[in-house]
């Protein structure tokens, strides 16, 4: 039904985001449930197919629904994945 995409700007280091309102089929969903701040934070990239066969992908944003997704989840033994800032690209990666 809709589709929140974000799209990482190395150059600005700021995230941009585009909205499509129409109804979506899921071809690809990657990605991991990280700490931030000591909170679950998702990572997600996804890649999403039209009714024309058009082809969209990018961060997964909030505010996307679609009508149907199975997916697997796999949980890691050890330390939890952290995130911490990294100031040379602006993001949030595993410390």
């Amino acid at each position: 039904k809709r589709a929140s995409l974000g799209f990482y700007n190395q150059e600005s280091q700021k995230y941009q985001f585009i909205t499509l309102d129409r109804p979506f089929e899921i071809c690809e969903l990657l990605g991991n449930v990280s700490l931030k701040d000591d909170k679950p934070f998702v990572h997600a990239h996804i890649t999403l197919s039209d009714r024309e066969g058009h082809v969209f992908g990018g961060h997964l944003a909030p505010n996307t629904i679609i009508f149907a997704c199975e997916f697997i989840v796999y949980e890691f033994q050890g330390p939890p994945f952290t995130r911490v800032f990294d100031p040379e690209t602006g993001l949030f990666l595993w410390g």
